[in-house]
């Protein structure tokens, strides 16, 4: 019997030495070119439909990207329906619906989703037209952040002429995106060297990959931009940009930056005295962020049969 025992101890310690821990996998919140997705249900409207019936507008929306969405004043977002009342009446009320959905994190790496479901009402067809289609359009708005932190090189010998060895050298950054529907994708940095002090600058490119558009934000509400539509045209297809290298602030220029096809640049410069290195190149911590409001609209045919 005290042989067993022996054995079985003995066992059991080779079984604990040979186990292996499962580590957690890696996960990285900051990437996805997405804020909200948003998708109408399967037949929720359907198709075609009757006059005079009730039907079903359900949908869907995910918070895929990196940052919450709440019913904070300042970073609520709203989900509401455009449509030809000619056609149809929405049941119940028709405030928008406040949104709520906290962004993707380790224990969710999808992001929150919610299903909202709504009631419309076909009216009776008046004249001659036999099955006319209209469309129900959904639209989204809501606050969102891009924000990148990224290492660079302060270097005070951008055309090599020195023959010393640097610690680091200033290059070209690229990226994809930072789990939002702006993307800052190119970082090029640029160093004006005079009397041994250095004054860096980036030139700095964002694109718009989440379909939708972004709008300034202001010190209005987000619905009163949002929803009641109350922001002036030009602030459309703009955004603010802020930028700092090791928590010195950088000077952005232009700024609101505007988007041209999708695209917008701007150069962001050292504010203040020149920097004064005591090695040919140093390394340093670039952050740039980035605060708008972004809208995103989709849409469903319905036809109303007599």
């Amino acid at each position: 019997m005290k042989y067993v025992f022996i054995a079985m101890v003995a066992l059991l310690l080779l079984t604990a030495c040979t186990s292996t821990t499962k580590q957690p996998s890696s996960f990285n919140p900051y990437k996805g070119p997405y804020g909200l997705k948003t998708e109408f249900m399967k037949n929720a409207p359907p198709a075609k439909i009757f006059q005079e019936e009730d039907f079903n507008v359900i949908v869907k929306v995910q918070n895929a990207g990196a940052f919450n969405i709440s019913k904070d004043e300042k970073t609520e977002g709203y989900l509401y329906f455009i449509y030809d009342s000619y056609y149809f009446t929405l049941n119940g009320s028709e405030e928008p619906t406040e949104i709520e959905l906290p962004g993707k994190h380790y224990f969710n790496q999808e992001g929150s989703l919610e299903t909202y479901s709504y009631l419309f009402h076909a009216r009776t067809i008046e004249g001659q037209r036999e099955s006319p289609s209209s469309k129900i359009l959904m639209n989204v708005c809501y606050p969102y952040t891009t924000k990148l932190t990224a290492d660079v090189c302060i270097d005070k010998d951008p055309f090599n002429l020195d023959a010393r060895k640097k610690s680091c050298s200033a290059k070209l950054l690229t990226f994809a995106n930072q789990g939002a529907p702006v993307a800052i994708t190119r970082v090029e940095p640029r160093m004006t060297v005079s009397d041994n002090r250095v004054t860096p600058s980036f030139a700095i490119t964002l694109k718009n990959v989440g379909g939708g558009t972004m709008i300034q934000k202001t010190e209005q509400s987000i619905q009163q931009q949002c929803v009641l539509k109350e922001s002036p045209t030009q602030l459309w297809g703009k955004l603010i940009i802020n930028a700092s290298l090791f928590n010195r602030p950088l000077d952005c220029n232009p700024n609101p930056v505007n988007f041209m096809n999708n695209e917008g640049t701007v150069n962001c410069k050292l504010i203040g005295d020149p920097l004064e290195l005591t090695f040919i190149s140093q390394p340093d911590i670039l952050t740039i962020q980035t605060d708008y409001l972004y809208f995103q609209t989709s849409s469903k045919d319905v036809q109303i049969v007599r």
